[in-house]
């Protein structure tokens, strides 16, 4: 996808299951590969935000340290965007293993005149599948420098997008691409998820 970015964001520290989980596996397949693989048929840039760099370089691509270290997804976020080339970049942690190349698509087609285009089901945002502009960079920045870290308390300062229930059922009626792995019970109902999915 031309002017658009990928990045992974990769640098929590997985307290809750007690080890990476983007090398967990999933239908045979570790979920950091499954989320580059579809990532890499859409986006010609795909970058990865860790604090450990070196784990993920044979993914070949570009890997970079987070600018805000334990600042959480906004860090990640910030950093993204400062080491992507492009205007926009979609985002998506690593622990997504159900990504919908047809939702990631529709989300960044919706980005025209908005800062930020995520979904928003049942009153509440996911931030962490859906794209961003370079341009709210500034805004970030001060943002991680108060010590918020919670990204969506900074939406009402930007152009935000919020894409609807209805609009996403027809791309995956079971919404599975917004699924992410936390903890052990997260892990055993992925595995569940994994007969429709794989």
């Amino acid at each position: 996808m031309q002017e658009i970015a990928a990045a992974i964001l990769s640098g929590g520290k997985s307290l809750r299951i007690g080890e990476n989980k983007a090398f967990l596996k999933i239908c045979g397949k570790r979920i950091i590969d499954r989320v580059y693989s579809i990532l890499n048929t859409v986006f010609e840039e795909i970058v990865v935000v860790t604090n450990n760099v070196e784990d993920y370089l044979y993914l070949g691509c570009q890997v970079v340290r987070d600018i805000f270290p334990d600042r959480g997804p906004a860090g990640g976020i910030f950093t993204a965007l400062f080491f992507s080339k492009f205007d926009y970049v979609f985002v998506c942690p690593n622990d997504m293993p159900f990504l919908n190349r047809e939702a990631i698509e529709y989300i960044c087609s919706r980005k025209a005149g908005y800062d930020v285009v995520v979904p928003f089901i049942d009153n509440r945002w996911h931030p962490l599948f859906g794209i961003y502009r370079r341009a709210i960079l500034p805004h970030l920045y001060r943002f991680i420098s108060e010590g918020d870290l919670k990204i969506i308390r900074l939406f009402p300062r930007l152009k935000v997008l919020g894409i609807g229930k209805e609009e996403l059922f027809t791309l995956d009626p079971s919404l599975g691409f917004l699924f992410n792995i936390n903890t052990r019970e997260d892990l055993l109902r992925a595995e569940e998820l994994a007969k429709l999915y794989c």
